[in-house]
């Protein structure tokens, strides 16, 4: 069946992302081994050259590393990971707030509705 990926954007940027995602949300645990490029080239329907090359992007960023002979795995520097944690928040929240700013909401609002989400969420 494979992965739904968005036009526009290259695939390997959108497996950059997802396995980025499944890290900082810990589906893929600070050191912990990463699927094999053909493993997860498999699930998302998709070349194992694309999958290699989002691989060499996070190592690159210092997400994963590469150990020969034993495979991927995800970095084990906590503070590494945090820092890219505080950083992927701080986007989304950037595009949020730019979006409810310019439907007129202002911070007040943002708060209040924030607080509904949250009460919302924990029901």
């Amino acid at each position: 069946m494979g992965w739904k990926f968005k036009t526009g954007i290259p695939i390997y940027r959108q497996i950059v992302d997802l396995v980025e995602e499944r890290i900082l949300g810990g589906t893929y645990p600070a050191g912990g081994e990463l699927p094999t490029v053909r493993d997860l080239a498999m699930e998302l329907a998709v070349n194992p050259n694309t999958v290699q090359r989002a691989f060499s992007e996070l190592d690159k960023m210092g997400v994963t590393e590469s150990k020969r002979t034993a495979g991927r795995f995800v970095t084990a520097d906590s503070d590494r990971l945090e820092q890219l944690r505080r950083k992927k928040a701080k986007s989304i929240l950037r595009d949020v707030y730019g979006a409810l700013k310019r439907l007129g909401i202002d911070r007040t609002e943002i708060e209040s509705i924030l607080q509904e989400v949250e009460h919302d969420s924990i029901l």
